[in-house]
């Protein structure tokens, strides 16, 4: 038996697994934290997001792989110049899918020019589908001085 996990987790015991003609395995299947069972495919097709799985009567080569999905994000607001950012709502993770907006609110004499990174907008405020870990830089400048000439 073959046994494989993605990134997120483990399957155990992993690796070619040698089993005796009519024997049996267990496996089992755990996902690091932060993250959820996604699905678990024995021989090509899917047994679902269980967290184990046993073979009995084994007379045949098997395949068994593990995929898992990330529970929850960060995103991480870098400011570069002059200016403030105000997340809504304020969360240290945020679960995937989940909606945030973010606010740019420059400090008097600076200007608000954009967002970039992972999210590229000059509209302020930004709200956006969190569906990775995510950077997301606010950019200011300076006002441009006008002098009056007389």
């Amino acid at each position: 038996i073959t046994a494989s996990a993605g990134a997120g987790g483990s399957i155990a015991p992993s690796g070619a697994y040698s089993v005796g003609d009519g024997g049996g395995a267990n496996f089992t299947i755990t996902p690091n934290a932060g993250f959820g069972v996604q699905s678990v495919t024995v021989d090509g097709g899917s047994v679902g997001a269980v967290t184990s799985y046993s073979f009995a009567n084994v007379t045949a080569a098997h395949t068994i792989s593990a995929t898992f999905f990330q529970l929850s994000f960060t995103v991480t607001v870098v400011v570069n110049g002059a200016g403030t950012v105000s997340r809504n709502p304020v969360q240290a993770t945020y679960a995937p899918h989940s909606s945030l907006q973010l606010t740019a609110t420059p400090i008097v004499g600076n200007d608000f020019v954009n967002w970039t990174t992972d999210v590229f907008t000059a509209f302020n405020p930004v709200s956006f589908l969190v569906d990775s870990n995510m950077t997301v830089s606010a950019n200011f400048t300076a006002e441009a001085r006008h002098e009056q000439v007389e």
